[in-house]
């Protein structure tokens, strides 16, 4: 999905848990809109460069194509299984965090639905079993870089 998409709901998901979070609710667009941040983490790990303009550029032509080779490839650490439990027990432990977890739920539905609407099939899962840890580890071990 586009940012300006996640955007949009994530705002209205924020005005929605507002009589119940209060202010809050403004962490439901952390989690519904910069999770997207770990696509700069993999262009970063990938490529070696730090680069916004042309991470949006690779995850455009990724969706826009059905690059599935490319798509399957790619690590996001905030779209894990780890983040999602991560971020179940911390609104456990600190309550008003709960936006926070909605907003990322709320993310990851609408890219699953997304990925199976647009192509056809489940292919969202290989994003999310893929672990978050193991991906940082084989990041600062250089296993991503192009040789």
């Amino acid at each position: 999905m586009e940012i300006y998409q996640h955007s949009i709901i994530s705002i209205i998901l924020t005005v929605v848990l507002w009589p119940l979070y209060g202010p809050w609710a403004l962490l439901a667009i952390v989690g519904g809109v910069l999770i997207d941040s770990d696509h700069v983490l993999w262009y970063w790990a990938k490529s070696n460069k730090f680069n916004i303009k042309k991470t949006y550029s690779y995850c455009q032509n990724v969706g826009q194509t059905a690059n599935i080779k490319e798509y399957k490839q790619a690590w996001m650490p905030f779209h894990s299984y780890e983040a999602l439990l991560a971020l179940m027990i911390l609104s456990i432990i600190f309550p008003q965090s709960t936006p926070l977890l909605i907003g990322l739920l709320l993310h990851l539905l609408l890219d699953f639905f997304w990925v199976l609407y647009n192509w056809k099939d489940m292919l969202f899962f290989h994003l999310f079993c893929k672990s978050g840890i193991v991906f940082f580890y084989l990041w600062f071990k250089g296993s991503f870089r192009k040789h």
